[in-house]
């Protein structure tokens, strides 16, 4: 076998590489010998014994069918309030509206022949599915109307 002898650049020690020639040709494949005898099958083990029944369970009667539900969509209710107010304090009243299933959302505006005095007009805290609370807080005692629209799930028919 021929090798090849050179220094490492590193650290200057001698190396020695192997060379290898190029592998020769491959030769034919030899012929498949015969498959060898299948051995023996082992024994079936044994079945394990059935569990018993459990217990029958409850079986209730049918309750009764209840009535047909109202058809449920989109609705919208509106309305205007009338309010007299205390000057510098929330002052609130309670609309009533009907046809919602879950509680709506209520947008309201204050309608006053003094605007530029009224400096909020909004809900209370979580309107129901048949009234809300609605505030205006102006600086004088001028009666204002509160107009307002409630939006929400419910029957639009009621």
């Amino acid at each position: 076998m021929a090798v090849l002898k050179y220094r490492r650049s590193s650290d200057g020690l001698p190396v020695t590489l192997p060379l290898v020639g190029p592998a020769g040709l491959t030769g034919s494949q030899g012929a498949t010998g015969d498959k060898g005898a299948k051995g023996a099958t082992g024994d079936p083990g044994p079945t394990g014994s059935q569990g018993g029944t459990g217990p029958t369970g409850f079986q209730g009667g049918g309750g009764p069918q209840g009535a047909a539900g109202a058809p449920a969509g989109i609705a919208f209710r509106r309305g205007e309030a009338y309010i007299t107010p205390v000057a510098n304090t929330s002052t609130a009243v309670t609309i009533v509206y009907t046809a919602f299933s879950q509680a709506p959302t209520v947008f309201c505006c204050a309608r006053t022949s003094v605007p530029s005095r009224v400096f909020s007009c909004g809900t209370g805290i979580g309107p129901g599915t048949s009234s809300a609370s609605v505030n205006v807080w102006r600086d004088n005692t001028t009666g204002t109307y509160v107009q307002w629209i409630a939006v929400g799930v419910g029957s639009p028919a009621q």
